[in-house]
């Protein structure tokens, strides 16, 4: 089988520097169906050349980049001309190649996708990790009104065969009109053997960690305000910041007001290895993000041992059953936050049960198993 995916990033380099879920996702899955597939991948140049082009250590993907390099992987009005660029590059650098089935991966790539499969005579997939609809303007100011009119045509679109992401994703998506029986739910994934046998020796100092875009709607300025209450009563507690947005500068001024600078940690353009590292080393994962498609960094936290504190929004309730593996605070409630990570801290007991549910947890999402699950779907509509 001959399977195309289309998707806005994708890893350059063996270090595997991930954008968010949705580049690792479209990763793990073109990795594990290029075993016994022919798998090719149209995304976005990066925003600098590189000699270890991901390609040349997966050598059964085809990679094509097209468009304008990466400037910035925000959405802001520069931006839009940009994404603009790249899905008329992806369309037609499409229409040279030879495909079974196509998929679209997100906004920027629906319209590409689905437009190649018509073309063509094959069947076309939209993957769906969210849908925000009116939330696109309220998340991302006048800006998100080209994601908001993408998102309606894409979703309008007669499509072969919709993937969403969790159930949540799949209410949403029967809410803007899309056919029910078109739909399957397929969840995200962990490297779960990989991530639970790797052998590195936690901090001696016990600390917090949180993954994340620094966005607005991912709320870590509340996880900020809640670690400097955390820290008057558990003085040796640090945190470590993972990620890159534009709130970073506000972020970090919010923990140069609140005297947290040598508590607080930022870091990012980190390698793969790099972050599995900390995570692995880290005590507790914390995300009090609104938004999540399905919550891969909690899942992966999970598979390394880590338990969480996570926002009680609806798919993160989904993926967890409920908090199997972690705890949940009431979004947007600084106080809760500070009170679920101060519990894992203070109760070794809790927080052994808690270390073994995640694990019990994780096994249920493997990539390998998603993307056979996936591979399947793509058959069936041959």
């Amino acid at each position: 089988m001959k399977v195309l995916l289309i998707t806005e990033f994708f890893p350059y380099s063996r270090k595997l520097q991930f954008t968010g879920g949705v580049e690792a996702r479209t990763f793990y899955i073109a990795k594990y169906l290029s075993k016994k597939n022919k798998v090719m991948v149209i995304c976005r140049k990066p925003c600098s050349d590189t000699k270890t082009e991901v390609s040349k250590v997966y050598q059964n993907i085809k990679i094509i980049r097209c468009g304008t390099k990466v400037s910035n992987i925000e959405a802001n009005f520069f931006s839009i001309f940009e994404r603009i660029i790249f899905i008329f590059s992806a369309f037609i650098k499409g229409l040279s190649l030879n495909f079974d089935v196509v998929e679209g991966s997100n906004f920027v790539t629906y319209l590409p996708a689905y437009f190649l499969g018509f073309l063509k005579g094959k069947p076309c997939i939209s993957w769906w990790p969210d849908v925000l609809g009116k939330k696109w303007v309220s998340y991302f100011g006048m800006t998100g009104i080209f994601g908001q009119l993408i998102e309606f045509i894409s979703l309008k679109l007669p499509w072969s065969k919709v993937i969403a992401l969790s159930q949540s994703t799949k209410f949403k998506l029967i809410k803007f009109g899309v056919n029910k029986n078109k739909i399957n739910v397929i969840y995200g994934g962990v490297e779960f053997e990989k991530l639970n046998s790797l052998k590195i020796q936690k901090l001696k100092k016990k600390n917090i960690i949180c993954i994340s875009r620094l966005v607005s709607y991912k709320r870590v300025d509340d996880l900020i305000k809640a670690f400097s209450l955390l820290v008057k009563k558990h003085k040796d507690v640090s945190l470590i910041i993972i990620g890159q947005g534009p709130k970073e500068k506000v972020y970090k001024k919010l923990v140069g007001s609140e005297n947290l600078k040598k508590r607080v940690v930022f870091l990012k353009n980190i390698s793969r290895d790099r972050l599995l590292q900390l995570l692995k080393q880290s005590y507790i994962f914390c995300l009090p993000s609104l938004i999540e498609g399905f919550g891969l960094a909690t899942v992966e936290a999970a598979a390394c041992g880590i338990p969480y504190v996570i926002a009680d929004i609806k798919v993160n309730k989904e993926i967890t059953f409920g908090g199997q593996g972690g705890l949940v605070f009431k979004k947007k409630n600084i106080n809760d936050l500070k009170r679920k990570i101060e519990l894992l801290i203070e109760d070794k007991n809790l927080y052994i049960e808690k270390k073994k549910e995640g694990l019990v947890l994780a096994k249920r999402y493997q990539w390998r198993k998603i993307a056979e699950k996936t591979e399947k779907i793509y058959s069936l509509l041959i």
